[in-house]
């Protein structure tokens, strides 16, 4: 609970701190380490409803203004099923959203993937247990490769980027 509560403290705070959605030039534009969105799904489901296409939709309008950042779409999925279903569960979500992306008009060679089945969870549950929390998608900007180690909440120490896996370097074009 204290990771999550640190995760969404973490992502306000990039919210809070972009100083501008828009840029001079009237283009949608994010900062680069932020902030990121996320999209969720029914249990066992890949579709993308009307609310998460909205959310991606916006998101991709303020990426294209940057098309020198990498996109990192991260999978996930609840703790119903095997380890492994569940991981290629979330590998056709994090696909799904970032076909969505490129649909948008994100070049689909800036955006990496990454498959997290049940590891990273927003709420810990029991094995079985259906957590909608738990499936989603993420998609933010991917962090430069060499940042370094990333503390144990799962926010990167250098750059406060709330989607970066604790316990692991981050990475960049990390494909499952």
């Amino acid at each position: 609970m204290i990771r999550l509560a640190i995760f969404g403290l973490t992502a306000a705070l990039l919210l809070l701190a972009a100083p501008s959605l828009a840029r001079q030039d009237g283009a949608p534009a994010l900062p680069p380490d932020g902030p990121y969105t996320q999209v969720f799904f029914q249990p066992g489901s890949t579709r993308l409803d009307d609310r998460a296409m909205q959310e991606l939709s916006k998101w991709a309008a303020a990426a294209r203004g940057h098309p020198d950042e990498r996109v990192l779409v991260s999978g996930y999925a609840d703790s119903v099923g095997s380890p492994a279903a569940n991981r290629a569960l979330s590998q056709r979500r994090a696909r799904i959203v970032a076909g969505a992306l490129a649909d948008l008009g994100v070049d689909p060679r800036r955006i990496d993937l990454d498959a997290l089945g049940e590891t990273e969870v927003a709420v810990p549950t029991a094995d079985g247990v259906s957590e909608p929390l738990n499936r989603r998608a993420s998609v933010g900007f991917n962090p430069a490769p060499d940042l370094g180690p990333c503390s144990t909440t799962g926010v990167c120490i250098q750059r406060g980027i709330p989607f970066c896996p604790g316990d692991r370097r981050c990475r960049r074009g990390a494909r499952p």
